[in-house]
């Protein structure tokens, strides 16, 4: 007699990872289909996948099946304090969180799994992004400033006023159409309009925060807050915010960047980090739902996320520029305009606008 045997399948269910990652050794977040390029979610996955809680090995498996979902994109080199990944596990429990983070490198550390609705995607729900950078005061000093002064550079009350004020005219909502990648994005788009209308975000928070000294050099961070941000954008934030604060008088040039086309020069990746990402929509109405899917927050990691910050993020920034000084070599001309009198208007078309950054030097695309 043949006797017939019922496969069990595990129950699966969607989940929110809550996790801070070192992006230095790291090709961004996103997994790529060359399997040699090292990235987060690649090594997440392997962890993942270790543990026991996928059947799938890689993500390139069925990213679609998985609903693989991340709160916000982080270019090379980017690193990220709070962090959130969307998926299908299978059989989570909290035991299993111990094992994953053994899978998984010292640069990459989950703090909670937190199951979610079934519709939730990270991306989709998140309100806001919070992006930090963290910058050598000497950033602002005039240009030529030698290595033994800029070491001993500190920013004047009326220099850090004046940054401050310059990080304020960035509130609200703009075209930020020169803060991107005008010749990558545009391949995505089948006219200019259409390309312009999604360049407008609105910036809700913007502000500098008081310097401190780390081994005899000055450091601060800036901060950028906003629904999302484009390709680029936050880099080139900072380094109009680097170009307008060694000069004097900005308020004239620093508006014009939203209504001329303009070449920004982008900062160095390194030093910038996704601070937060929240979900207030969700967070507000998850009782809605059902009482078994609590908030999204990292409030009861805070300490370990601090201690992250400490011991990986903060020194390795701020040791790297100790080391290599790559403010100190920020190009003054981080800003140029683009202008001609080859048409009666006296500016470029969009072509070639796109034409002129495509022969533009590495220094104004390079990622």
């Amino acid at each position: 007699m043949t006797v017939r045997v019922r496969k069990v399948f595990p129950s699966v269910a969607k989940y929110a990872i809550l996790m801070s990652y070192d992006g230095t050794p790291f090709q961004g977040i996103q997994w790529q289909r060359n399997k040699k390029v090292e990235t987060v979610e690649k090594r997440l996955w392997e962890a993942i996948s270790k543990s026991g809680l996928s059947s799938k090995s890689t993500l390139s498996s069925d990213t679609h099946a998985l609903q693989f979902s991340r709160a916000s994109r982080t270019d090379k080199g980017v690193s990220a304090l709070r962090q959130v990944v969307s998926a299908v596990l299978w059989q989570y429990s909290e035991d299993k969180l111990g094992l994953l983070n053994s899978f998984l490198p010292e640069q990459i550390r989950v703090h909670e799994i937190v199951p979610v609705i079934p519709s939730f995607d990270s991306w989709d729900w998140a309100s806001t992004r919070h992006y930090s950078y963290l910058i050598p005061t000497y950033a602002f000093a005039p240009p030529g400033i030698s290595l033994g002064d800029a070491e001993m550079f500190r920013v004047s009350e009326a220099q850090l006023w004046r940054v401050r004020k310059i990080a304020l005219g960035f509130l609200g909502g703009h075209n930020f159409i020169n803060f991107t990648d005008k010749v990558r994005l545009t391949k995505d788009f089948s006219d200019r309009s259409t390309f312009e209308r999604s360049c407008y975000r609105y910036i809700m928070a913007a502000y500098v925060d008081d310097p401190f000294v780390y081994k005899g050099v000055e450091f601060c961070n800036v901060h950028f807050k906003a629904g999302a941000f484009l390709y680029h954008q936050v880099r080139k934030m900072v380094a109009c915010l680097v170009h307008f604060g060694r000069l004097d008088d900005t308020e004239a040039l620093f508006d014009s960047l939203f209504e001329e086309p303009t070449c920004i020069a982008l900062a160095p990746s390194w030093p910038l980090y996704l601070n937060s990402v929240d979900f207030d929509a969700y967070n507000k109405f998850h009782f809605l739902f059902s009482p078994k899917y609590p908030k999204i927050c990292f409030d009861q990691h805070e300490h370990n996320i601090q201690t992250f910050y400490d011991e990986k993020l903060k020194c390795h920034i701020m040791e790297k520029e100790l080391r290599d000084s790559d403010w100190l070599n920020f190009s003054p001309d981080a800003i140029s305009e683009v202008s001609t009198n080859e048409n009666t208007n006296g500016k470029r078309s969009f072509e070639q606008w796109s034409d002129e950054l495509e022969t533009k030097p590495p220094f104004y695309l390079s990622v």
